[in-house]
C-alpha cells in the first residue's frame, strides 16, 4: 500500500482508497464494498465494472503499445473517469473471491459491463491485491 501512495495514489483526484477498516470482518467488508457501489450508482446512471488487479495505477493508466495493445480503463473504448479500490486482500483468492460475489449481485443491470463472472483474469506473482470498481457517469 505504501508503494502505490508513493506512486501518486490519490494525487490526480482519479484513483481513490475507499476500503473497509481493518478490523472488519469478512461480512463486514462485502457489506462496505456493496454501499460503495451503491453509494455511486445512487448518483445518477453510471458505467461501471468491477475487477481486480495487483497495480491498480497501471490497471487504470496503461497506455497502450505494440507489444501490449489493451489499453488501462482511462485510455479504453468507455473511458472510465475514476477508480475506487475497494478491499485489499493477501491473496488473488481473496480478493477474487470478494469480485465474484460482487459482479454477481449486479450482473446484467444497467451500465454494469462485467461480461464474466470474476477470478479470471491475469494474476501477478505477488500481491497485495486490490478488488476496484471503475466507473463514469452515463450521462456523458
Amino acid at each position: 500500500m505504501e508503494a502505490l501512495i508513493l506512486e501518486g495514489l490519490g494525487d490526480d483526484g482519479l484513483i481513490w482508497l475507499k476500503m473497509p477498516p481493518p478490523t472488519c470482518s469478512s461480512g463486514q467488508s462485502l457489506a462496505f464494498c456493496r454501499r460503495v457501489i451503491e453509494n455511486i450508482l445512487s448518483r445518477g446512471p453510471h458505467v461501471y465494472k468491477i475487477g481486480v488487479t495487483a497495480n491498480p495505477l497501471y490497471r487504470f493508466y496503461k497506455r497502450p503499445t505494440l507489444d501490449s495493445p489493451s489499453p488501462g480503463y482511462y485510455y479504453s473504448r468507455e473511458k472510465y473517469k475514476t477508480m475506487y479500490i475497494i478491499y485489499s486482500a493477501a491473496t488473488f483468492g481473496e480478493a477474487a473471491l470478494m469480485e465474484a460475489v460482487l459482479i454477481e449481485g449486479h450482473r446484467n443491470m444497467p451500465g454494469c459491463r462485467n461480461e464474466n463472472p470474476g477470478g479470471e483474469g491475469r494474476k501477478a506473482d505477488q500481491g497485495p491485491f486490490f478488488t476496484y470498481v471503475v466507473f463514469k457517469s452515463a450521462m456523458y
